[in-house]
């Protein structure tokens, strides 16, 4: 069990951390370089989204065709091939092609990740392995932070750590996941799996498209409105990773209270964090990651979680809630990149506040609660 779940948290941090959601905190020193505007960056980060829907769609494909080790090991590899590419890229489109790569490494993971914990783990630990695989994200973040704060003016020095690391994880990866986890997984029915998907697929659609704000624009916020040092923005961004390691206790709260309720408390909070970004008292900001960070991975740790109570091997039902999820992020970063160019930024915030809290709409069903 261990053997899987160290090395699942460190290809999760990886992908989740390294290859996307960092962009976020580079992205002020990336957009000074290559003169990039709100909309300019919007775009540029949209592709990485498109590519991770891409990865999630062809995710069956790849366990089906290379087999389950392989595709593990092909993640890691990708997107380390893809964080090298950010630290050689010569221009806007060279950034956009390395976020393609990273992406689509970074679609394949989670749905990899759940058919493994499947396969060898004990039904009464999978919530549990799988909701603190999912939170390597925020172990990612917090390593993330440091990294730009000591290279806070060499972004492409942070991306060629990033990447060798990756390559790391894929080396470790060969020699812990055993040759005989490399099946082939039968066909998906697809229009089955979205048929028994219920409330999870717009669930996690809304979420996506609530949250990409503040990945993409939150650190553009604190150092553009509040003139937050590099430094500063570093701490804020540990908070957020820091806040998402307690997050990690989804299993914990979906057992004690069911999975319904405590996923309306986590999209509530989710929601609170993206509405608290535009007050103007100093202590907001630190508040807002805090509950940003552990409301996030807290709520995808659910979506994880009620996906394998909608189908047993899991692997399907995660690729549809993170490709829902995806689709909502790549469509909520696009948007908002537009709409503080034409808003401003505190407008933006409260907006997608909104547009999360959309999510309690969908809820899981009763039968989801056993």
């Amino acid at each position: 069990m261990k053997s899987i779940l160290l090395p699942g948290m460190a290809l999760i941090a990886v992908c989740y951390a390294f290859a996307r959601f960092a962009f976020g905190l580079f992205l002020p020193s990336i957009s000074e370089e290559f003169g990039l505007d709100g909309v300019s960056s919007g775009v540029v980060q949209s592709v990485s989204y498109a590519a991770y829907a891409t990865g999630l769609l062809s995710s069956s494909f790849m366990l089906r065709r290379a087999g389950l080790r392989r595709t593990l090991l092909s993640t890691a590899l990708l997107t380390a091939a893809g964080l090298a590419g950010l630290a050689l890229s010569p221009g806007s489109y060279g950034l956009a092609a390395a976020l393609f790569a990273a992406g689509i490494g970074t679609g394949w993971v989670s749905p990899a990740l759940g058919h493994l914990v499947g396969r060898t783990v004990p039904n009464e630990r999978k919530d549990a392995i799988n909701a603190r695989i999912n939170s390597g994200t925020s172990l990612g973040l917090v390593f993330s932070a440091p990294a730009a704060w000591l290279l806070a003016q060499n972004w492409r020095g942070a991306y060629a750590s990033f990447a060798a690391i990756a390559l790391l994880v894929a080396l470790i990866l060969w020699k812990t996941v055993p040759a005989d986890s490399d099946e082939h997984p039968g066909k998906t029915d697809l229009r089955g799996e979205i048929r028994k998907s219920g409330g999870l697929i717009p669930a996690a659609l809304l979420t996506g498209a609530g949250s990409a704000v503040y990945w993409t624009y939150f650190m553009s916020r604190l150092q553009t409105e509040q003139g937050v040092s590099d430094a500063a923005a570093a701490l804020y961004w540990i908070v957020i990773g820091a806040a998402g390691i307690a997050g990690g206790c989804s299993s914990l709260a979906s057992r004690a209270f069911g999975l319904r309720r405590a996923y309306v408390v986590g999209v509530l909070c989710l929601a609170a964090s993206i509405a608290a970004v535009p007050l103007p008292f100093p202590v907001s900001s630190i508040l807002s990651a805090t509950l940003f960070g552990a409301s996030y991975i807290f709520v995808t740790g659910l979506f994880i979680i009620w996906a394998t109570r909608r189908s047993p091997a899991g692997a399907a039902q995660i690729s549809l809630a993170f490709l829902a999820l995806g689709i909502g992020q790549f469509a909520g970063s696009f948007l908002s990149g537009s709409l503080i160019e034409f808003a401003g930024y505190d407008a933006a915030f409260l907006i997608f506040a909104l547009i999360a809290s959309a999510a309690l709409t969908a809820l899981p069903r009763s039968a989801d609660e056993r």
